[in-house]
């Protein structure tokens, strides 16, 4: 979307849209259509609505539900008579009306009072959806940015991450032990890059990193996130968490990536498997044969 084309004419309106299109070459939103719009007159709004239906109509059916519920939270505030709200994107799972659940961190148990979607009251949050909620047993002082509703104990925060990045293009290589901000969820967290299979990373290549973060994020197996400079604040790199809760690894150990990318790009059962054994390498997985557990 182009916003405010009101403000320009019709050149500089398909020059803009030609630089939109070169910066996003390569990119997945390379054959992203542009509409132009404005907000102070309408103008393109109609044909957004419409663009926007067309792509939905496009995209696979998506599980409803899996896992626990997640709503990573972006705002709170409170309303008279009501109390505490905050409001996020529902993933993974339901959240209901009078459900207890669990703010992370610190590890609160709330209850949901109240449940609405645009506006709209609903008895049941559904994944994908934009969801405000109504808590019992908080203050939306004590709430902040990028904490997790989710069920009580399904999950755990944790300062170390396991993960494979891409770099973008067009940036300064990557070292390790770099300082840079994590972007997951909807928190933005100080860290420090520990690079396990490499001295640094460059422009448009891919590595397994180790992430360590000073404060506690809540995050899953297969969240993705984003990392930037923090001043200037720019994006660097994107990529996959393999492990959210992995222990400290030594630097280039043959046998950590191996098990890195097992976790990546192995099976169900090799998954499995890895899991049961847990760390450390995967000589000792090995010895115990999925079959034994056909």
């Amino acid at each position: 979307m182009l916003s405010k084309v009101d403000l320009v004419n019709a050149d500089w309106l398909e020059l803009v849209r030609e630089e939109v299109r070169e910066a996003l070459t390569g990119s997945t939103l390379a054959s992203a259509p542009i509409v132009p719009v404005s907000a102070h007159t309408g103008a393109g709004l109609a044909e957004l609505l419409l663009t926007l239906d067309r792509l939905l109509d496009t995209l696979p059916a998506r599980d409803q539900v899996r896992g626990v519920p997640r709503l990573a939270i972006d705002r709170s505030f409170t309303i008279t008579g009501f109390g505490t709200v905050v409001t996020g994107t529902l993933r993974d799972s339901v959240l209901s009306v009078g459900q207890e659940v669990e703010l992370l961190p610190p590890g609160l148990r709330v209850r949901i009072r109240g449940l609405q979607s645009h506006q709209r009251p609903i008895d049941q949050g559904k994944p994908g959806m934009r969801v405000a909620v109504n808590l019992a047993g908080v203050h939306h002082r004590d709430i902040r940015r990028g904490q997790v509703l989710t069920l009580p104990g399904a999950l755990t925060p944790t300062t170390l991450l396991d993960a494979r990045v891409r770099v973008v293009s067009d940036v300064a290589p990557i070292a390790h032990h770099a300082a840079l901000d994590l972007f997951i969820g909807s928190s933005e967290t100080p860290c420090r890059l520990t690079l396990l299979d490499t001295d640094e990373l460059t422009a448009r290549t891919e590595g397994w990193i180790q992430i360590r973060l000073t404060v506690p994020v809540v995050a899953a197996v297969g969240d993705r996130f984003i990392l930037r400079t923090p001043s200037p604040s720019r994006t660097v790199a994107g990529g996959l968490v393999i492990d959210p809760h992995p222990p400290r690894h030594r630097r280039f150990r043959s046998e950590v990536i191996e098990v890195l990318t097992l976790r990546d790009q192995g099976s169900s059962e090799e998954r499995l498997c890895q899991t049961m054994g847990r760390w450390p390498a995967p000589a000792v997985h090995r010895e115990f044969s999925c079959c034994r557990y056909h």
